[in-house]
């Protein structure tokens, strides 16, 4: 659980485990307020990554062999 300590433009700076860092306010539910306590979910998008390997692949192939 986090707590949105306050707003500084587009973000919303939060608190966890007694460290403060950075969200993008877009992230964050609508109507979320100075105050309110979220939960953020972290998911792998597995799809993406394999993706992103396939390409490190070709390039490290065309350009270090």
């Amino acid at each position: 659980m986090m707590i949105i300590e306050h707003f500084e433009g587009n973000w919303a700076v939060v608190v966890y485990n007694n460290s403060t860092f950075n969200l993008p306010k877009e992230l964050l539910p609508k109507g979320a307020r100075e105050g309110d306590a979220i939960n953020l979910l972290v998911t792998l998008n597995s799809e993406t990554v394999t993706e992103y390997d396939e390409d490190i692949d070709l390039l490290s192939n065309k350009y270090f062999k």
